[in-house]
């Protein structure tokens, strides 16, 4: 930074500018030095002091100098309106015009961090009067006589403490520059983990979507396969049905075209036909054929609730309420054909209120965990029968909603314990998980929703996994707060 050597001198006494300008622009003599003598010094003393004269150096100053304070005073504006401020100024305290005391409180009106001194060889005029004049207590004062020694020194000390101020406050603002902008790339970064994280879920419900797909695919072609054999059996009844009523039809038409016709032939035949047909048993087919159709409409509607209901992106980030009971109930069912064949699942739903929270992040932990428990069954099926479970409670307690999911399975191992919450980690065979599942559901749960999230293998075996959320009241109370229901609706 380059350094600022200006400095202004107001007196009205040509003479003693006259000094100024040699002590303080350029390098003097003993006879302009004498001179300043005699005008700032006693007479007793000036010999003794013209000698120390000689050993004056020269400092490179700019000086601008002014006779009169209000002249001064448009000095320093146009010094300030071109960047070229003053940073000391030497001001005489009897003027005519304005004195000494209101040129500088001027002053400092247009530039505050200019060094003043007051010089004046009045002793009517006490530091404490010109401090109450211009209203500032760091004003410097010198009266006469003085050494001229003495104005080059405070002319040195004074722009060195005037160019120190301004480095600091220049490196005050780099700083406080340095900090907004370290403050906007970091909630550009925490924009940014946020934006990350939500792609990750989003990612990871993907994932899962992929993963379970087939056995959604499966759960759905049971109730499809069963509702199209029901309904070729259907088409084989009314064929039967049909062709009874035909022969209805044609008895009583020949009835009434005929008052003579016996219609006792036509009856036996008919009768026969229905009893071959099995007409009776297929009016009672007919109830269950429909009732089990009924069932499987039932159920393909309720896979695709679910799948809607947890495939459903709350891009908005929204806290909305829920009752977590129904998304552990969705999650169970596009899920089934992950753990039917490994696990018996047994739920226990407490009586619990609706929470404010992002219903499809949570839902991608039910889901995550369930996996994590079915993937740990293994070996869990002998001689045909399945001997794996998985327990799901849920429950209110403290102003929380809890839930808890336990397995029988194969358990984590004290020395991966510590670590199963880290991004990537997982002990899983190559290909059968990311190692994000559990890192997204502490974030999940901890970061976004305030919770906690703790893990514990009882000695009898197994893993169970607490959860423990925040009610949120004071979203819950909030009108803006939505409700979570069906996808369809949202």
């Amino acid at each position: 930074m380059k350094q600022n050597c200006r400095l202004l001198v107001i007196d009205d006494d040509p003479g003693i500018r006259y000094v100024y300008k040699f002590l303080l622009s350029s390098e003097p003599d003993t006879k302009v030095l004498e001179k300043g003598v005699s005008i700032f010094s006693d007479s007793n003393n000036s010999a003794q002091k013209a000698e120390k004269t000689e050993s004056l150096g020269t400092d490179e100053y700019e000086l601008v100098q002014a006779e009169r304070g209000e002249h001064g005073v448009e000095i320093v504006k146009e010094a300030n309106q071109l960047g070229k401020p003053f940073a000391v100024a030497f001001i005489d305290m009897n003027m005519p015009g304005i004195d000494g005391a209101e040129t500088a409180k001027r002053i400092w009106a247009i530039d505050p961090d200019i060094k003043i001194v007051i010089v004046t060889a009045f002793s009517e005029f006490s530091i404490a009067d010109i401090i109450s004049r211009v209203n500032r207590d760091d004003i410097f004062y010198l009266r006469k006589p003085f050494n001229p020694k003495e104005i080059r020194q405070f002319a040195r000390a004074l722009i060195t403490q005037w160019n120190l101020e301004s480095e600091r406050k220049e490196l005050s603002n780099k700083l406080e520059a340095a900090n907004l902008e370290l403050s906007l790339i970091n909630e550009n970064m925490n924009q940014q983990i946020k934006d990350q994280t939500s792609f990750l879920v989003q990612s990871e419900k993907m994932a899962s979507i992929g993963q379970l797909a087939a056995g959604i695919s499966h759960e759905l072609s049971n109730p499809i396969n069963f509702v199209r054999t029901n309904f070729a059996a259907l088409f084989d009844y009314f064929s039967d049905l049909a062709d009874v009523l035909g022969d209805y039809r044609k008895l009583a038409s020949r009835i009434t075209s005929s008052a003579d016709s016996d219609p006792t032939p036509g009856i036996a035949d008919i009768r026969q036909k229905e009893t071959s047909l099995q007409i009776e048993d297929i009016l009672e087919d007919f109830k269950d054929l429909f009732s089990e159709s009924e069932k499987g409409f039932s159920r393909i509607n309720h896979i695709i609730k679910s799948m809607r209901n947890f495939s459903y992106s709350n891009q908005a980030g929204k806290f909305m309420l829920f009752n977590i009971n129904n998304g552990i109930e969705d999650t169970l069912v596009i899920s089934r054909n992950e753990y039917r064949y490994l696990a018996d699942v047994q739920t226990d739903f407490g009586n619990i209120p609706d929470i404010a929270c992002m219903p499809e992040q949570l839902n991608q932990v039910f889901l995550n965990l369930i996996v994590n428990s079915a993937q740990s069954m293994a070996g869990s099926v002998e001689d045909g029968d399945i001997t794996g479970l998985i327990n799901i409670k849920t429950w209110a307690e403290d102003e929380r909603v809890c839930f808890e999911i336990a397995d029988n399975g194969t358990g984590i191992s004290e020395e991966h314990r510590s670590r199963i919450f880290e991004p990537f980690f997982t002990t899983k065979e190559p290909g059968k998980g990311t190692g994000l599942g559990l890192s997204i559901s502490y974030d999940i749960i901890v970061t976004k929703h305030q919770g906690e999230i703790t893990v514990d293998c009882p000695e009898t075996g197994g893993t169970r996994f607490m959860i423990r959320i925040p009610l949120n009241l004071h979203l819950v109370e909030e009108a803006q707060v939505t409700r979570s229901g069906d996808a369809d609706t949202q």
